[in-house]
């Protein structure tokens, strides 16, 4: 399976959306200490409607039937909102900061609607495929820095990493132990927990070539060792647990009449997740 068996706007929006989505944490520019998100980039596609009214990939009709999941975001944004309210009310917080970082958080959900409504078919295998080739670059790069920084070679893809988009994305090079260590694109090396477990799962499920396939492996295997992350190693050993877990049939057996969990956890993190505002004021490191 190829790019090219698809049409070029599916693989040009496909392009889009998986590199707006590796370079979530890169900004377009920074302003003071903030900046404009690369990710924001993706909210164009909407736009492209009125611009190529008849190009079929962004002119599909909306299914209110699996319209559910746009409800879960509007319930997410309505307790961010209300989160906000309460904090700036109870705790007297700025209010022109909080909606500040208000807006910041509503945008990934903004982000996700726009995933949702428009990552489909031929544009969601080309964004696949796009993802996986665009991580297994970041991830090669993460492994040339830690002899380009020993050795005084270039480091021709550290302007990736002008993180001041949540101002929280600080350089940290040394991290908890005094080593150099791979950090690719991303300000810290646990930052990329997230994309090496999409990275294993697309060189798991992806259809693609031997050779293709060995190197995704090695670029997440080489990524791994020389991040020396302890978040990221105890996610990629819990996720290989995992998989090999669910290939045993009583273990198949086991969760499939659980179906019932994962809702569980979805309600409960609807209802928790808003509450680590209230802990973070309180916190003296906050």
């Amino acid at each position: 399976m190829t790019v090219r068996s698809y049409s070029t706007p599916a693989s040009i929006a496909g392009f889009l959306f998986a590199l707006s989505g590796v370079l979530i944490a890169t900004s377009i520019f920074n302003t003071a200490s903030s900046g404009i998100p690369l990710f924001y980039l993706a909210l164009a596609i909407p736009l492209f409607r009125s611009f190529l009214p008849t190009l079929p990939h962004l002119t599909m009709k909306f299914d209110w039937v699996s319209g559910a999941p746009y409800l879960v975001i509007a319930a997410q944004a309505a307790a961010l909102v209300l989160t906000t309210i309460a904090q700036v009310l109870w705790f007297s917080l700025p209010p022109g900061d909080e909606i500040i970082h208000l807006s910041a958080r509503l945008m990934f959900l903004v982000y996700f609607a726009v995933c949702l409504r428009y990552m489909k078919g031929e544009i969601a295998r080309a964004t696949l495929i796009w993802t996986r080739r665009v991580l297994i670059v970041v991830f090669l790069y993460g492994v040339y820095q830690v002899p380009a920084k020993l050795l005084g070679w270039p480091l021709f893809l550290e302007w990736l990493r002008n993180n001041k988009s949540y101002s929280l994305y600080n350089f940290d090079e040394g991290g908890w132990i005094s080593m150099v260590r791979a950090t690719s694109i991303y300000a810290e090396p646990s930052h990329a927990t997230v994309p090496m477990i999409a990275a294993i799962l697309l060189n798991i499920y992806l259809p693609a070539g031997k050779l293709s396939k060995l190197l995704g492996w090695i670029s997440i295997v080489l990524f791994t060792a020389s991040g020396a992350s302890r978040s990221m190693w105890l996610t990629v050993v819990s996720l290989a647990a995992m998989l090999l877990l669910v290939r045993f049939s009583i273990a198949r057996s086991f969760l499939g009449v659980r179906r019932l969990a994962p809702l569980v956890v979805v309600i409960l993190t609807f209802f928790l997740f808003p509450a680590w505002a209230f802990f973070a004021v309180e916190s003296p490191h906050s």
